[in-house]
């Protein structure tokens, strides 16, 4: 079977002192957590707002709880069997956040036999095929490492910092929109080449 590669799943940019432009209701939460995202792409084309918003509350989460053991750590990465995480902070309130999928090689399973079970019922057969239709993967995570992450991202926004300036010189000279404009012009296609 082949491997297949790393993948980035998705790339945000968002910075957490941001509030809505507009005044917005206070039990609106979501327009508070939306107005701190600057840029946004991912594999799926189409991402809801809502599993945009939980990725990026997930982001914020992750960097609260890792500033609890290393403070002044500007780079925080986080492992799963089947991806990684990085949240790089590489100017002051702003955060550049992304999941990148490990290499896998697809599993090859062999048929299952009910020899020596008692009677299935239909619910348990339905599962059953269900499930066999469902990829099945081994994660190689030993061959993405952190020292190459990082530099890449960091890479990423050193080119939009002698391109367009820094984020936060964009932010207080030409407001937000500005800035949204300019990481999408250059992190929609730097994230997918």
């Amino acid at each position: 079977m082949s491997k297949i590669h790393p993948a980035l799943l998705y790339l945000t940019i968002y910075n957490p002192t941001l509030r809505p432009n507009e005044e917005v209701s206070k039990d609106d939460d979501d327009a508070e957590e939306q107005a701190q995202i600057l840029f946004y792409t991912s594999q799926e084309r189409a991402a809801s707002r809502d599993k945009m918003l939980r990725q990026v509350g997930l982001a914020k989460a992750l960097v609260d709880f890792s500033e609890i053991f290393h403070p002044i750590d500007s780079y925080h990465n986080v492992h799963s069997q089947s991806r990684r995480m990085i949240m790089l902070n590489p100017e002051p309130d702003f955060w550049t956040h992304a999941a990148v999928e490990l290499a896998k090689t697809p599993r090859t399973l062999a048929p299952k036999s009910n020899k020596g079970k008692g009677k299935s019922n239909g619910k348990d057969k339905e599962k059953e095929q269900a499930s066999a239709l469902l990829p099945s993967y081994d994660y190689h995570g030993g061959l993405l490492h952190d020292y190459a992450l990082h530099p890449h991202f960091l890479r990423g926004y050193e080119q939009f910092k002698l391109t367009h300036g820094s984020f936060t010189s964009i932010l207080n000279f030409l407001r937000k929109e500005a800035l949204a404009l300019q990481l999408e012009r250059l992190f929609a296609v730097w994230a997918w080449s």
